[in-house]
């Protein structure tokens, strides 16, 4: 899982937290203002404060280094996976071989066109890893859920990932979830104890 620390920018993935959100009139991105061991305090573009957990949340590309010399340099950048920011504040990505843009709800959008000429300068991003990139042939011991709330999940053994899925999370069994996160460490320790026990 990842960690967090002030000045992050993340998205919420909690669907329950993001109906809240929208209900009190908030998006669902924003910055990590504070963070303890359980939870992240999160100030909204709207600059609403929540507290929430750190397993639903996931960061959004994070500021590494400034500036390209030539636009040659911005597309080979964006062809390695990075994620650039203009002199407008607009960051960009490749998705499928097209440029895309984020919009103001944390959302990856098609841009029109794939001309940089209006760019002055543009930042590196360093795109995050997702967690289930590299899950290794052990398994990541996960709470996995369907459709309904991460609340009513179980714990299982996650083996593989497949994003062309339904449900893209493979457990030890054969079994497929649309939903997974990784157990905590505190969470892991309870479960190999309660089942020592």
């Amino acid at each position: 899982m990842a960690t967090f620390k002030k000045g992050d920018k993340v998205k919420v993935v909690n669907l329950g937290m993001c109906e809240y959100l929208k209900g009190i009139g908030a998006t669902d991105t924003g910055i990590v203002n504070a963070v303890t061991s359980n939870y992240l305090q999160l100030e909204t573009v709207e600059g609403i404060r929540v507290c929430i957990t750190p397993a639903s949340v996931e960061l959004l590309p994070q500021e590494v280094v400034n500036d390209f010399n030539t636009q040659a340099e911005v597309w080979e950048y964006l062809l390695t996976g990075g994620v650039v920011e203009s002199h407008l504040k607009i960051q960009y990505k490749l998705i499928a071989g097209s440029l895309h843009l984020l919009d103001y709800y944390g959302n990856w959008i098609p841009r029109a066109d794939d001309n940089f000429s209006e760019f002055i300068t543009v930042k590196k991003y360093l795109a995050p890893v997702k967690w289930y990139a590299n899950i290794p042939a052990t398994g990541i011991l996960s709470w996995v859920w369907g459709d309904f709330p991460e609340e009513g999940g179980k714990v299982s053994l996650i083996l593989g990932y497949d994003s062309k899925q339904r449900y893209p999370f493979l457990n030890y069994n054969g079994t497929r979830w649309r939903n997974a996160r990784p157990a905590t460490l505190e969470e892991a320790a309870v479960l190999i104890y309660q089942a020592n026990t």
